[in-house]
């Protein structure tokens, strides 16, 4: 059996084709499912003002006293960004928050700023805290639970236009 060449580039351009095709394809289901990825993960990225709760054992928010502005980015993937500035204290810590659900994650933070001064890299002050995320009435609440043995209080961050 003899293939004329008109067959040969017929079949040639089949193929190439596919492949393309393919390749474009497999282009627009990875841009579309980051563009998924960031939806479920990213809703959760803003301003907000931390506040604690009237007293230690209270569930009322102590909205006369603001504890903290924050600031969560998206990284990509399930990965976000939180840099925490306390008011009435000069502290500031940082962390990488690990989102598991897109209403749930863990967050491994550390200080960049203790008492007025900068802390040196090769100083390790970290911690883990929990990050969980519900908005409520269109506007966005999320919650820091950290390790109260150690001293870190739960915090309420509500979504805030200023900074």
């Amino acid at each position: 059996m003899c293939i004329d060449s008109a067959t040969l580039i017929n079949l040639l351009i089949g193929v190439i084709g596919s492949l393309i095709a393919s390749i474009l394809f497999l282009q627009y289901t990875k841009r579309k499912d980051k563009v998924a990825e960031k939806g479920k993960y990213a809703k959760s990225v803003g301003r907000y003002t931390g506040y604690g709760t009237k007293t230690d054992k209270s569930s009322i928010l102590n909205e006369e006293r603001p504890l903290s502005k924050v600031d969560i980015t998206y990284l990509g993937g399930n990965l976000l960004q939180i840099h925490l500035k306390e008011i009435n204290d000069p502290h500031q810590w940082q962390g990488l928050i690990s989102m598991e659900s897109n209403h749930y994650g863990t967050i491994i933070w550390r200080y960049i700023n203790l008492h007025g001064k900068e802390i040196d890299p090769k100083e390790h002050l970290f911690g883990l805290k929990k990050f969980v995320f519900f908005p409520r009435n269109n506007k966005k609440v999320a919650y820091l639970m950290g390790d109260i043995t150690a001293g870190y209080f739960n915090e309420i961050l509500l979504e805030s236009d200023e900074h």
